[in-house]
């Protein structure tokens, strides 16, 4: 991306990119489902999600920073941006790829006696009359209702998370002048409230119940937020915005704890791919009617 030379290298590109990272988020709720029973499940994923909360944190003030560099070494900041900033995720790859087990049977860290206690926890967890080794169907995935609400509600998920994300930058620089560092530096904060949201909710939701009274509490959470952000002046209204922010991924984090309770074995991995495609189209889907 860095080198982009006009609008069709940029698409294709993204599009490769776009191609590389997919699969990576399901991957990884598949791969917890491998380690954590259901009652420590949200909280496993909400630990993964604060990675995101931590690489906006960081990003926000280190990308205006960066554009700062317009120029240096005959490159914009832009570019520069992109260099720095993935040059970590690259080396991280192969180090991962090298050194993260399949599952815990693989895991030197782990004694017999642990290992036989996750197994059995898990395959005890198993969803009853489920087949773990059926093979994936669309039509099983689309015609099963809870999984469709599932995805009817990610899809509304990120909506917001989405529309934050891309706008928050332009809402807050809309306050008054500032320069591309102060502005980053005001963008990280709402995320510093994701991060302490994601970190220390998600363990309460150990049962059905539990999860179904914080994802309903936390999209309320996220409209009032939303609202104030929208309403309020720049104070109250990045105050707004951290308290919607706060639920962004205490709600992700359960939402993709269901379809573990639905499906398993290649069901799963499809299903976990699907509910993450379907859901992300929320995310481009606001992005269009908010440029009008």
């Amino acid at each position: 991306m860095a080198f982009v030379t006009g609008p069709t290298s940029f698409y294709v590109m993204r599009l490769l990119l776009g191609a590389a990272e997919a699969g990576l988020y399901p991957g990884i709720i598949l791969y917890l489902t491998y380690w954590f029973g259901r009652e420590e499940r949200a909280r496993a994923v909400g630990m993964f999600l604060l990675g995101v909360c931590i690489a906006n944190i960081v990003g926000a003030p280190l990308g205006g920073a960066l554009l700062m560099l317009d120029g240096v070494g005959g490159l914009h900041g832009w570019q520069w941006m992109f260099i720095v900033e993935g040059i970590p995720a690259v080396i991280l790859a192969f180090y991962v790829y090298a050194v993260l087990p399949d599952k815990p049977r693989d895991a030197k860290w782990l004694t017999p006696a642990d290992v036989e206690y996750i197994e059995t926890k898990l395959e005890s967890e198993r969803p009853v009359g489920v087949d773990k080794n059926q093979k994936f169907s669309f039509k099983t995935a689309f015609t099963n209702k809870t999984f469709m609400l599932i995805v009817a509600i990610y899809f509304t998920h990120q909506i917001a998370v989405y529309s934050l994300t891309y706008f928050l930058p332009s809402i807050i620089n809309s306050y008054g002048k500032m320069t591309t560092l102060t502005l980053g530096l005001l963008t990280a904060i709402p995320w510093i409230a994701a991060a302490i949201g994601g970190f220390f909710l998600p363990k309460y939701a150990n049962t059905a119940k539990r999860s179904q009274v914080m994802l309903v509490s936390g999209f309320m959470s996220m409209a009032i937020g939303f609202v104030i952000g929208a309403l309020g002046g720049p104070v109250l209204g990045l105050i707004g915005f951290c308290i919607g922010a706060s639920m962004f991924f205490v709600v992700q984090s359960i939402i993709f704890t269901y379809p573990a309770t639905l499906m398993s074995g290649h069901m799963l991995a499809g299903g976990l791919g699907l509910l993450a495609c379907l859901g992300i189209t929320g995310g481009s889907s606001d992005l269009t009617y908010l440029a009008y």
